[in-house]
């Protein structure tokens, strides 16, 4: 099942911008962010088609995209400019075959958070090639000051963006296998075939579990603010700790991270 309209209600509301409203009706529920961006593949790709992904990125892209017999293509993130996408790079990997560009923000396991013009490039891509966003953004607001959390959507009315998230990451409750799809589709582009598959697909799964579905609006509303600082403080002070260590070890390049949890190192031999 989709889950339940109350919890989809919560979720819209809570995530809804301004410039990208939501109702539950652009809501699906999912086992996880895994398991929202699994359907999302699902939905948009066929055997021979491709989707492009980033490099450095989450592993699972590729595997549940090869799964499906879907090819992936890597565009390539820029360590020396805080791992931003290289823009040209990722339209020259376009072609008629292409079905959608992953996007993950901040990212795993770069720990990069984009700012507005590089996501209105990387929007600009999509919008000339036609190509839709999956916009993994499980990280969410995990982001070190002075960075601000930007949701994709609301920086274009003409890509359609399937944002997945979860409660996993933000209120660290990865056992709870929560995840959502929010389906941002301006002009209807997705209406007659990816919305019925997204649909279709969450009756074939278990589904996040009821008990959790029925608390999600409390945890939105009731979830002191200081408990998001607290843990933003933790995550930032220990990448700054982290940072000096590996800064001091000879042949180690650490990137300092903006948010999320993970911090990349090159290495020199």
């Amino acid at each position: 099942m989709i889950g339940y309209e109350k919890t989809r209600d919560a979720i819209a509301a809570n995530l809804s911008r301004p410039e990208a409203i939501l109702t539950a009706k652009d809501v699906v529920l999912a086992s996880g962010c895994s398991g929202a961006l699994d359907m999302c593949i699902s939905a948009l790709g066929n055997p021979g088609d491709n989707m492009l992904l980033p490099r450095p990125g989450f592993s699972i892209y590729k595997t549940l995209a090869n799964s499906l017999g879907i090819d992936v293509r890597f565009y390539d993130l820029l360590p020396d400019k805080d791992w931003e996408v290289d823009v040209a790079h990722l339209e020259s990997l376009i072609d008629d075959n292409t079905v959608a560009i992953v996007l993950n923000n901040p990212s795993n396991p770069c720990g990069s958070v984009y700012g507005r013009e590089h996501l209105i490039e990387i929007l600009e891509v999509a919008e000339r090639n036609k190509v839709p966003i999956i916009a993994d953004e499980v990280y969410a607001d995990c982001v070190f000051p002075p960075q601000e959390f930007i949701p994709l959507a609301t920086l274009t009315t003409e890509v359609p963006v399937l944002a997945c998230g979860g409660l996993t990451k933000k209120f660290l409750v990865p056992g709870w296998r929560f995840g959502w799809i929010c389906i941002h589709d301006r002009h209807n582009v997705l209406q007659h075939e990816v919305r019925p598959a997204l649909n279709s697909l969450a009756t074939r799964i278990l589904g996040p579990n009821t008990l959790i579905q029925g608390a999600v609006e409390a945890i939105f509303n009731t979830t002191p603010p200081a408990f998001f600082t607290n843990c933003l403080n933790v995550m930032h002070e220990n990448a700054i700790i982290a940072f000096s260590i590996f800064s001091k070890i000879s042949g180690l390049k650490p990137v300092m991270p903006k948010g999320a949890m993970y911090m990349m190192v090159s290495h020199s031999r």
